[in-house]
């Protein structure tokens, strides 16, 4: 399941700050130490040179509509959306799964989330997203180069029960087919 919210904080504070204090389904899925909180995503966080871990301070500063690297504007002028929050939600009977099944069937769980994750935000960047231009009283939409996106996977609910399930913050910038960088056309 799918659920997009608009999100309006500047400074990602609750993906940052309190998945921190929860263990990342890597870590309970037997695949090593725990990590931190976020990982880039999309094709459009690559074209900034943003892979790996999230660094809190380059997801500020895109989330405010500036460069990471260089401090400078990305876009003219920063609008009252930072981002949108697309949470990939895995089925109840996945996250029991992972939840209750062996290290192996947590990872394969786990794999068949992260896959379908990735592939929706593949299918969001190919065919639901798009920047617009305009000249006059003309309207042009166009595609985008890909997605700039940082993503944060959970292992439950706020209230404890298992709840597979994946924030990817889709920050409100886009590299439009024209070599612009711009706000997404929603």
């Amino acid at each position: 399941m799918l659920r997009v919210a608009r999100l309006h904080d500047r400074r990602g504070s609750y993906y940052l700050a309190s998945l921190v204090a929860e263990r990342s389904p890597q870590e309970l899925a037997g695949r090593g130490a725990p990590r931190a909180p976020g990982r880039w995503a999309g094709r459009g966080s690559d074209r900034l040179g943003l892979c790996g871990d999230v660094d809190p301070r380059a997801l500020a500063a895109l989330l405010a509509g500036t460069n990471p690297a260089s401090g400078r504007p990305l876009r003219p002028r920063a609008g009252s959306i930072a981002a949108f929050d697309l949470t990939f939600a895995a089925p109840k009977s996945l996250s029991a799964l992972f939840a209750l099944g062996d290290l192996r069937a947590a990872a394969a769980a786990l794999d068949a989330h992260d896959a379908a994750v990735g592939a929706g935000l593949a299918y969001m960047a190919r065919h639901g997203a798009a920047v617009r231009r305009t000249s006059g009283e003309e309207r042009v939409v166009l595609p985008v180069g890909g997605l700039v996106a940082a993503s944060f996977p959970h292992a439950s609910s706020r209230a404890g029960d298992p709840h597979l399930h994946t924030h990817v913050v889709v920050v409100n910038l886009a590299h439009g087919a024209d070599g612009r960088w711009s706000a997404l056309d929603c």
